[in-house]
């Protein structure tokens, strides 16, 4: 990745200043996801097919959020792939 699309790949923690590549977010440990129906309780447009991914920093443990797509299949949700904003 090169110029804005990487430091878009790229999430830094606002506590710490820990940074984390689109590979490395994944692995961080989740807190929360928010659906795309609890995120319309608060915002009038949003893409069905996007949730919030709140996940925990390693460097000082704050909560960290991204917006991320989701593939469900059935009976089980594939693994949530961070989206660059």
């Amino acid at each position: 990745m090169t110029g804005s699309r990487a430091a878009a790949a790229e999430l830094r923690c606002s506590t710490c200043g820990q940074s984390y590549g689109a590979f490395s977010w994944t692995e961080l440990p989740t807190v929360r996801i928010l659906t795309s129906a609890e995120v319309h309780e608060h915002v009038t447009t949003w893409p069905e097919e996007m949730v919030v991914a709140v996940r925990t920093c390693r460097g000082c443990g704050a909560p960290m959020a991204r917006t991320a797509q989701h593939r469900i299949r059935p009976f089980a949700v594939e693994r949530i792939e961070p989206v660059g904003r």
